[in-house]
């Protein structure tokens, strides 16, 4: 027998199972992804509505400005999204986003910038405007002195 061979068929061999053995790696690691990202999303809180026709639509609403390159912006979706799951029977919660045409019109029309909030009324009356405030309790009192709740 000629040792080549059996050196070649050897070499072989062992490339195919290092190249079975990576298919089944990423194949497990695909699977492991698509799973986390299932349980993130599952437990990850709805989505904030952009709908800024429900102003005014007989039910109290929260417009909250956000620009995606403000951190302010940032903080004050986080802490409205830490308290909203309490109101949101009662208030209904909007993003103004500056990056989209809808929220920029807005944002002119109302003479406002990022990391701010707009309270309307049910029949779309401004009741408040806050600023520059991210703090959760501020977020509270702001709800009770609009809507009382």
């Amino acid at each position: 027998m000629n040792p080549k061979k059996v050196t070649y068929f050897t070499s072989l061999s062992v490339r195919k199972n290092q190249t079975g053995a990576l298919k089944h790696n990423l194949l497990v690691i695909a699977l492991i992804a698509i799973a986390l990202v299932s349980v993130i999303w599952f437990i990850m809180p709805a989505s904030f509505s952009t709908d800024l026709s429900l102003i005014g639509q007989g039910k109290p609403a929260v417009a909250i400005i956000y620009d995606l390159d403000d951190a302010r912006s940032q903080k004050l979706m986080e802490s409205f999204n830490q308290i909203r799951q309490a109101y949101e029977d009662q208030v209904e919660f909007l993003v103004v986003d500056l990056g989209a045409p809808q929220g920029r019109q807005f944002a002119q029309t109302q003479a406002t910038t990022s990391a701010g909030a707009h309270f309307f009324s049910s029949e779309g009356k401004k009741l408040l405007v806050l600023e520059g405030t991210h703090e959760i309790d501020a977020l509270k009192k702001a709800l009770k002195q609009a809507y009382g709740i």
